[in-house]
Protein backbone atom coordinates (compact mmCIF):
# COMPACT_ATOMS: atom_id res chain seq x y z
CA UNK A 1 0.00 0.00 0.00
CA UNK A 2 2.58 2.34 0.79
CA UNK A 3 4.48 1.73 -2.77
CA UNK A 4 1.01 2.91 -4.54
CA UNK A 5 0.75 5.47 -1.96
CA UNK A 6 3.72 6.80 -3.18
CA UNK A 7 3.67 6.20 -7.08
CA UNK A 8 -0.02 8.14 -6.54
CA UNK A 9 1.66 11.00 -5.19
CA UNK A 10 4.28 11.43 -7.85
CA UNK A 11 1.55 10.45 -10.90
CA UNK A 12 -1.03 13.35 -9.22
CA UNK A 13 2.46 15.36 -8.91
CA UNK A 14 3.10 14.89 -12.84
CA UNK A 15 -0.90 15.45 -13.83
CA UNK A 16 -1.22 19.29 -11.99
CA UNK A 17 2.43 19.91 -13.06
CA UNK A 18 3.35 20.31 -9.33
CA UNK A 19 6.83 20.30 -8.71
CA UNK A 20 6.23 19.12 -5.28
CA UNK A 21 8.94 16.93 -4.16
CA UNK A 22 8.19 13.38 -2.27
CA UNK A 23 8.50 12.18 1.02
CA UNK A 24 9.61 8.70 0.56
CA UNK A 25 9.97 6.74 4.48
CA UNK A 26 12.44 3.82 4.64
CA UNK A 27 11.25 1.63 7.44
CA UNK A 28 13.50 -2.14 7.81
CA UNK A 29 10.21 -3.53 9.65
CA UNK A 30 8.01 -2.76 6.15
CA UNK A 31 6.08 0.33 7.50
CA UNK A 32 7.62 2.66 5.37
CA UNK A 33 7.81 2.77 1.10
CA UNK A 34 10.61 0.37 1.22
CA UNK A 35 13.20 -1.40 3.67
CA UNK A 36 16.26 -0.08 2.27
CA UNK A 37 17.74 3.46 1.58
CA UNK A 38 19.48 2.27 -1.82
CA UNK A 39 15.88 1.51 -2.71
CA UNK A 40 14.81 4.13 -1.52
CA UNK A 41 17.52 6.46 -3.45
CA UNK A 42 16.90 4.67 -6.42
CA UNK A 43 13.08 5.57 -6.72
CA UNK A 44 13.57 9.21 -5.74
CA UNK A 45 14.04 12.40 -8.09
CA UNK A 46 15.88 15.11 -6.87
CA UNK A 47 14.36 17.41 -4.48
CA UNK A 48 12.74 14.20 -2.51
CA UNK A 49 12.97 13.60 1.17
CA UNK A 50 13.81 10.12 2.74
CA UNK A 51 13.05 9.81 6.29
CA UNK A 52 14.53 7.00 7.96
CA UNK A 53 13.13 5.40 11.00
CA UNK A 54 15.45 4.12 13.52
CA UNK A 55 17.27 1.15 12.66
CA UNK A 56 20.87 -0.02 11.67
CA UNK A 57 21.59 -0.49 7.83
CA UNK A 58 24.49 -2.10 6.57
CA UNK A 59 24.46 -0.48 2.91
CA UNK A 60 26.58 1.87 1.40
CA UNK A 61 24.60 5.44 0.57
CA UNK A 62 25.71 6.56 -3.44
CA UNK A 63 23.71 8.96 -4.32
CA UNK A 64 24.85 9.15 -8.12
CA UNK A 65 24.18 13.10 -8.73
CA UNK A 66 20.78 13.46 -7.57
CA UNK A 67 20.44 15.83 -4.96
CA UNK A 68 18.19 14.46 -2.12
CA UNK A 69 17.58 15.04 1.79
CA UNK A 70 18.25 12.19 4.13
CA UNK A 71 17.16 12.24 8.09
CA UNK A 72 16.32 10.29 10.85
CA UNK A 73 12.16 10.32 10.72
CA UNK A 74 12.03 11.74 14.13
CA UNK A 75 14.83 13.21 16.01
CA UNK A 76 14.24 10.07 18.10
CA UNK A 77 15.04 7.52 16.03
CA UNK A 78 18.69 6.41 16.77
CA UNK A 79 19.71 5.62 12.41
CA UNK A 80 22.90 4.03 11.94
CA UNK A 81 24.40 3.73 8.32
CA UNK A 82 27.29 0.87 8.89
CA UNK A 83 30.19 -0.30 7.13
CA UNK A 84 30.45 -3.28 9.63
CA UNK A 85 34.13 -2.31 8.82
CA UNK A 86 34.50 -3.26 5.35
CA UNK A 87 33.23 -1.13 3.07
CA UNK A 88 32.45 3.18 3.11
CA UNK A 89 29.16 4.09 4.50
CA UNK A 90 28.37 7.32 1.95
CA UNK A 91 30.19 8.77 -1.19
CA UNK A 92 29.55 11.92 -2.60
CA UNK A 93 31.03 11.66 -5.79
CA UNK A 94 28.96 12.92 -8.61
CA UNK A 95 28.63 16.59 -8.16
CA UNK A 96 25.84 16.80 -5.19
CA UNK A 97 25.26 20.17 -4.51
CA UNK A 98 24.52 22.13 -1.49
CA UNK A 99 20.98 20.67 -1.63
CA UNK A 100 22.19 17.25 -0.88
CA UNK A 101 21.76 16.77 2.97
CA UNK A 102 21.99 14.40 6.00
CA UNK A 103 20.29 14.50 9.08
CA UNK A 104 20.18 13.22 12.21
CA UNK A 105 22.40 10.21 10.80
CA UNK A 106 25.08 8.28 12.34
CA UNK A 107 27.71 6.96 9.97
CA UNK A 108 29.60 4.23 11.82
CA UNK A 109 32.57 1.64 11.28
CA UNK A 110 33.32 2.77 7.53
CA UNK A 111 36.86 0.93 6.05
CA UNK A 112 38.83 1.40 2.88
CA UNK A 113 42.11 0.42 1.81
CA UNK A 114 42.22 3.60 0.26
CA UNK A 115 40.87 7.37 1.64
CA UNK A 116 37.60 8.21 3.02
CA UNK A 117 37.11 5.58 5.64
CA UNK A 118 32.80 6.47 6.53
CA UNK A 119 32.53 9.55 3.87
CA UNK A 120 34.04 10.14 0.69
CA UNK A 121 33.17 13.23 -0.99
CA UNK A 122 34.97 14.37 -3.98
CA UNK A 123 33.69 17.35 -5.98
CA UNK A 124 30.69 17.88 -4.24
CA UNK A 125 28.95 19.86 -1.54
CA UNK A 126 26.83 18.41 0.39
CA UNK A 127 25.48 18.95 3.80
CA UNK A 128 25.65 17.44 7.50
CA UNK A 129 23.79 18.35 10.28
CA UNK A 130 23.54 16.76 13.55
CA UNK A 131 25.53 13.82 12.42
CA UNK A 132 27.85 11.64 13.89
CA UNK A 133 30.87 10.01 12.05
CA UNK A 134 32.61 6.98 14.37
CA UNK A 135 34.73 4.14 14.00
CA UNK A 136 36.20 4.53 10.76
CA UNK A 137 39.62 3.38 9.62
CA UNK A 138 41.41 4.44 5.89
CA UNK A 139 45.03 5.77 4.77
CA UNK A 140 43.76 9.22 4.80
CA UNK A 141 40.68 10.72 6.25
CA UNK A 142 39.40 8.08 8.46
CA UNK A 143 36.05 9.85 9.15
CA UNK A 144 35.96 11.61 6.56
CA UNK A 145 37.52 12.54 2.73
CA UNK A 146 36.71 15.40 0.70
CA UNK A 147 38.86 16.15 -2.47
CA UNK A 148 38.39 18.36 -5.33
CA UNK A 149 38.43 21.73 -5.95
CA UNK A 150 34.50 21.91 -7.14
CA UNK A 151 34.30 20.65 -3.29
CA UNK A 152 33.12 22.35 -0.23
CA UNK A 153 30.72 20.59 2.13
CA UNK A 154 29.51 21.86 5.37
CA UNK A 155 29.22 20.41 8.87
CA UNK A 156 27.12 21.65 11.49
CA UNK A 157 26.84 20.29 14.79
CA UNK A 158 28.82 17.02 13.57
CA UNK A 159 31.05 15.00 16.20
CA UNK A 160 33.79 13.00 14.37
CA UNK A 161 35.24 10.90 16.80
CA UNK A 162 37.07 7.69 17.18
CA UNK A 163 38.69 7.34 13.84
CA UNK A 164 41.81 6.03 12.59
CA UNK A 165 44.12 6.83 9.87
CA UNK A 166 47.24 4.86 8.70
CA UNK A 167 48.84 8.00 7.66
CA UNK A 168 47.02 12.01 7.98
CA UNK A 169 43.45 13.01 9.14
CA UNK A 170 41.81 10.57 11.40
CA UNK A 171 39.17 12.56 11.93
CA UNK A 172 38.79 14.15 8.42
CA UNK A 173 41.40 14.82 5.36
CA UNK A 174 40.59 17.90 2.94
CA UNK A 175 42.59 18.22 -0.30
CA UNK A 176 41.81 21.32 -2.76
CA UNK A 177 38.41 22.04 -1.95
CA UNK A 178 37.03 24.50 0.82
CA UNK A 179 35.57 22.94 3.81
CA UNK A 180 32.97 24.80 6.67
CA UNK A 181 32.63 23.44 10.15
CA UNK A 182 30.14 24.75 13.06
CA UNK A 183 29.60 23.49 16.03
CA UNK A 184 31.39 20.22 15.43
CA UNK A 185 33.27 18.31 17.82
CA UNK A 186 36.35 16.25 16.38
CA UNK A 187 38.02 13.99 19.67
CA UNK A 188 39.85 10.83 20.06
CA UNK A 189 40.28 10.46 16.65
CA UNK A 190 44.18 9.04 15.37
CA UNK A 191 46.30 9.73 12.49
CA UNK A 192 49.92 7.61 11.84
CA UNK A 193 51.68 10.86 10.49
CA UNK A 194 50.25 14.30 10.77
CA UNK A 195 46.71 15.49 12.88
CA UNK A 196 44.92 13.00 14.46
CA UNK A 197 41.53 15.43 13.67
CA UNK A 198 42.02 17.18 10.86
CA UNK A 199 44.55 17.63 7.89
CA UNK A 200 44.13 20.77 5.49
CA UNK A 201 46.36 20.32 2.62
CA UNK A 202 47.18 21.05 -1.00
CA UNK A 203 45.58 24.51 -1.36
CA UNK A 204 41.94 23.45 0.63
CA UNK A 205 40.52 25.85 2.81
CA UNK A 206 39.22 25.37 6.40
CA UNK A 207 36.32 28.08 7.80
CA UNK A 208 35.59 27.15 11.70
CA UNK A 209 34.00 28.29 14.17
CA UNK A 210 32.59 27.82 17.44
CA UNK A 211 34.01 24.25 17.29
CA UNK A 212 36.27 21.64 19.97
CA UNK A 213 39.00 19.87 18.63
CA UNK A 214 39.83 17.24 21.63
CA UNK A 215 42.32 14.64 22.65
CA UNK A 216 43.80 13.71 19.38
CA UNK A 217 46.45 11.70 18.72
CA UNK A 218 49.39 13.27 15.74
CA UNK A 219 48.13 16.38 16.35
CA UNK A 220 44.66 18.60 16.28
CA UNK A 221 44.64 20.36 13.26
CA UNK A 222 47.27 20.30 10.37
CA UNK A 223 48.07 22.72 7.94
CA UNK A 224 50.10 21.91 4.91
CA UNK A 225 50.13 24.26 1.81
CA UNK A 226 46.70 25.13 2.90
CA UNK A 227 45.20 28.09 1.42
CA UNK A 228 44.23 31.51 3.53
CA UNK A 229 41.86 29.76 6.62
CA UNK A 230 40.08 30.88 9.76
CA UNK A 231 39.49 29.49 13.03
CA UNK A 232 36.95 31.34 15.44
CA UNK A 233 35.69 31.01 18.63
CA UNK A 234 36.99 27.18 19.28
CA UNK A 235 38.73 25.51 21.84
CA UNK A 236 41.86 23.18 20.36
CA UNK A 237 42.77 20.48 23.82
CA UNK A 238 44.60 17.92 24.36
CA UNK A 239 45.92 16.68 21.32
CA UNK A 240 49.79 15.37 21.33
CA UNK A 241 52.20 15.29 18.44
CA UNK A 242 55.58 15.25 18.11
CA UNK A 243 55.70 18.56 16.26
CA UNK A 244 52.49 21.24 16.70
CA UNK A 245 50.36 18.82 19.37
CA UNK A 246 47.34 21.67 18.78
CA UNK A 247 47.86 23.24 15.40
CA UNK A 248 50.67 22.53 12.85
CA UNK A 249 50.89 25.14 10.31
CA UNK A 250 53.31 24.23 7.70
CA UNK A 251 53.38 26.53 4.49
CA UNK A 252 50.02 27.82 4.77
CA UNK A 253 48.33 31.11 6.26
CA UNK A 254 45.87 30.47 9.15
CA UNK A 255 43.82 32.74 11.23
CA UNK A 256 42.43 32.00 14.68
CA UNK A 257 40.76 34.80 16.35
CA UNK A 258 39.08 33.83 19.92
CA UNK A 259 40.21 30.62 20.67
CA UNK A 260 41.27 28.32 23.71
CA UNK A 261 44.46 26.44 22.82
CA UNK A 262 44.96 24.18 26.10
CA UNK A 263 46.65 21.16 27.44
CA UNK A 264 48.06 19.85 24.40
CA UNK A 265 51.73 18.62 24.27
CA UNK A 266 54.08 17.99 22.10
CA UNK A 267 58.02 17.87 21.25
CA UNK A 268 58.11 21.31 19.79
CA UNK A 269 55.48 23.47 19.81
CA UNK A 270 53.02 22.27 22.46
CA UNK A 271 50.19 24.46 21.40
CA UNK A 272 51.25 25.42 17.87
CA UNK A 273 54.01 25.06 15.57
CA UNK A 274 54.53 27.27 12.45
CA UNK A 275 57.03 26.68 9.97
CA UNK A 276 57.95 27.63 6.13
CA UNK A 277 58.83 25.00 3.93
CA UNK A 278 61.36 25.30 0.88
CA UNK A 279 58.75 27.14 -1.60
CA UNK A 280 56.09 28.67 0.52
CA UNK A 281 56.40 30.63 3.50
CA UNK A 282 53.81 30.52 6.24
CA UNK A 283 51.37 33.29 7.94
CA UNK A 284 49.90 32.60 11.55
CA UNK A 285 47.68 35.76 12.45
CA UNK A 286 46.94 35.01 16.20
CA UNK A 287 44.09 37.73 17.96
CA UNK A 288 42.47 37.57 21.07
CA UNK A 289 43.57 33.96 21.86
CA UNK A 290 44.15 32.25 25.20
CA UNK A 291 47.35 29.76 25.55
CA UNK A 292 47.30 27.97 28.27
CA UNK A 293 49.09 24.81 30.38
CA UNK A 294 50.36 23.90 26.65
CA UNK A 295 53.97 21.98 27.16
CA UNK A 296 56.62 20.87 24.71
CA UNK A 297 59.85 18.53 26.16
CA UNK A 298 61.83 21.09 24.41
CA UNK A 299 60.99 24.26 23.00
CA UNK A 300 57.82 26.75 22.56
CA UNK A 301 55.73 25.24 25.15
CA UNK A 302 52.98 27.70 23.90
CA UNK A 303 54.06 28.50 20.16
CA UNK A 304 57.66 27.55 18.38
CA UNK A 305 58.12 28.80 14.65
CA UNK A 306 60.43 27.17 12.60
CA UNK A 307 62.30 26.89 9.36
CA UNK A 308 61.34 23.86 7.88
CA UNK A 309 63.82 21.97 5.58
CA UNK A 310 66.41 24.76 5.32
CA UNK A 311 64.36 27.33 4.23
CA UNK A 312 65.11 30.74 2.93
CA UNK A 313 61.58 31.49 3.01
CA UNK A 314 59.55 34.28 5.18
CA UNK A 315 57.63 32.87 8.61
CA UNK A 316 55.04 35.68 9.42
CA UNK A 317 53.46 35.70 12.81
CA UNK A 318 51.35 38.25 14.32
CA UNK A 319 50.25 37.85 18.35
CA UNK A 320 47.74 40.43 19.21
CA UNK A 321 45.35 40.26 22.26
CA UNK A 322 46.29 37.10 23.62
CA UNK A 323 46.97 35.82 27.00
CA UNK A 324 49.86 33.02 27.32
CA UNK A 325 49.57 31.33 30.74
CA UNK A 326 51.20 28.65 32.33
CA UNK A 327 52.98 27.06 29.08
CA UNK A 328 55.79 24.87 29.78
CA UNK A 329 58.94 23.70 27.90
CA UNK A 330 61.52 21.29 28.37
CA UNK A 331 64.88 23.84 27.40
CA UNK A 332 63.62 26.78 26.64
CA UNK A 333 60.66 29.13 26.05
CA UNK A 334 57.61 28.68 27.45
CA UNK A 335 55.79 30.63 25.88
CA UNK A 336 57.15 31.46 22.48
CA UNK A 337 60.15 30.21 20.22
CA UNK A 338 61.41 31.65 17.42
CA UNK A 339 64.28 29.71 15.85
CA UNK A 340 63.18 31.39 12.36
CA UNK A 341 65.00 34.52 11.15
CA UNK A 342 62.09 36.66 10.99
CA UNK A 343 60.63 38.25 14.20
CA UNK A 344 57.51 37.73 15.60
CA UNK A 345 54.98 40.95 15.68
CA UNK A 346 53.72 40.71 19.50
CA UNK A 347 51.09 43.35 20.40
CA UNK A 348 48.38 43.96 23.41
CA UNK A 349 49.95 40.25 24.73
CA UNK A 350 49.90 39.35 28.49
CA UNK A 351 52.35 36.40 29.08
CA UNK A 352 52.11 34.89 32.44
CA UNK A 353 52.64 31.93 35.15
CA UNK A 354 55.79 31.15 33.27
CA UNK A 355 58.55 29.90 35.44
CA UNK A 356 61.73 27.63 35.28
CA UNK A 357 62.03 28.47 31.42
CA UNK A 358 62.35 31.95 29.64
CA UNK A 359 59.39 32.83 28.58
CA UNK A 360 60.48 34.23 25.05
CA UNK A 361 63.67 32.73 22.94
CA UNK A 362 64.47 34.34 20.06
CA UNK A 363 63.29 37.25 17.32
CA UNK A 364 60.13 39.18 18.48
CA UNK A 365 59.26 42.89 17.90
CA UNK A 366 57.16 44.78 20.09
CA UNK A 367 54.68 47.32 18.76
CA UNK A 368 53.11 49.54 20.92
CA UNK A 369 55.06 48.88 24.59
CA UNK A 370 51.70 47.37 25.56
CA UNK A 371 52.38 43.86 26.51
CA UNK A 372 53.28 42.57 29.91
CA UNK A 373 55.49 39.73 30.11
CA UNK A 374 56.66 37.73 33.74
CA UNK A 375 53.63 38.37 35.30
CA UNK A 376 51.69 36.07 37.48
CA UNK A 377 48.34 35.75 35.77
CA UNK A 378 46.69 35.85 39.20
CA UNK A 379 49.19 37.63 41.38
CA UNK A 380 48.20 36.79 44.95
CA UNK A 381 46.71 33.85 44.44
CA UNK A 382 49.33 31.82 46.05
CA UNK A 383 47.24 28.11 46.75
CA UNK A 384 46.46 28.59 42.90
CA UNK A 385 43.02 28.02 43.49
CA UNK A 386 41.55 30.84 41.18
CA UNK A 387 40.63 33.58 44.00
CA UNK A 388 43.23 35.72 46.07
CA UNK A 389 41.50 35.06 49.80
CA UNK A 390 42.26 34.96 53.65
CA UNK A 391 44.08 31.25 52.99
CA UNK A 392 46.51 33.17 50.64
CA UNK A 393 47.34 35.63 53.28
CA UNK A 394 47.71 33.28 55.54
CA UNK A 395 50.36 31.37 53.36
CA UNK A 396 52.17 34.70 52.54
CA UNK A 397 52.74 36.05 55.91
CA UNK A 398 55.92 33.21 56.83
CA UNK A 399 57.46 34.35 53.97
CA UNK A 400 56.62 37.82 54.30
CA UNK A 401 58.70 37.13 57.94
CA UNK A 402 61.54 36.25 55.75
CA UNK A 403 61.49 38.57 53.65
CA UNK A 404 64.17 36.99 50.96
CA UNK A 405 63.17 34.15 48.26
CA UNK A 406 63.18 33.62 44.70
CA UNK A 407 61.55 35.22 41.98
CA UNK A 408 59.75 31.94 41.49
CA UNK A 409 57.94 31.75 44.66
CA UNK A 410 54.30 32.95 44.39
CA UNK A 411 54.42 34.75 47.41
CA UNK A 412 56.78 37.18 45.54
CA UNK A 413 53.89 38.78 43.89
CA UNK A 414 56.27 41.51 42.43
CA UNK A 415 58.65 38.90 41.04
CA UNK A 416 61.73 41.26 42.59
CA UNK A 417 62.77 38.61 44.88
CA UNK A 418 61.04 39.07 48.36
CA UNK A 419 58.37 39.31 50.19
CA UNK A 420 57.17 42.55 51.72
CA UNK A 421 55.10 45.54 51.79
CA UNK A 422 54.89 46.04 48.40
CA UNK A 423 53.93 42.48 47.34
CA UNK A 424 51.42 42.92 50.44
CA UNK A 425 49.78 45.85 48.65
CA UNK A 426 49.69 44.07 45.24
CA UNK A 427 48.03 41.00 47.03
CA UNK A 428 45.06 43.03 48.84
CA UNK A 429 44.48 44.91 45.68
CA UNK A 430 43.86 42.01 44.09
CA UNK A 431 41.33 40.27 46.86
CA UNK A 432 38.76 38.18 45.34
CA UNK A 433 38.13 36.31 42.41
CA UNK A 434 40.69 36.51 39.75
CA UNK A 435 38.43 35.19 36.95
Amino acid sequence: MRHRLFAVSITLGILTGSSMSAVIVVDQGGGGDWTTITEAIAAATSGDEIEIVAGTYAELIDLSGVDLQLRQQTSADVVVIDGEGVRRCLVCTNDESSDTSFTGLTFANGSTSNSGGCILVEDASPVFTNCTITGGNAIHGAGVRVTGSLASPEFHSVTIESCTASQRGGGLSALQSTLTMIDCTIQDNIAGTLSGGITIENQAVLIMSDSFVLNNESGGIGFLNADVSMIDSSTVRGNTAIEGGGLRISSSDVQVTGCVIRNNDATRGGGIQVGSGATNGAVLMLTSCTLMENSASTSGGGVYVTELFGSSTNETVTIDMCTFSNNSAGEASAALGNAATDSVTIQATTFCDHWYAEEIFGNWVEVGASNEFDQWCCGGDIDEDGDVDASDLQAFLPAFSVGFITENDREDVSRDGDADVEDLILMLGNWGNCS
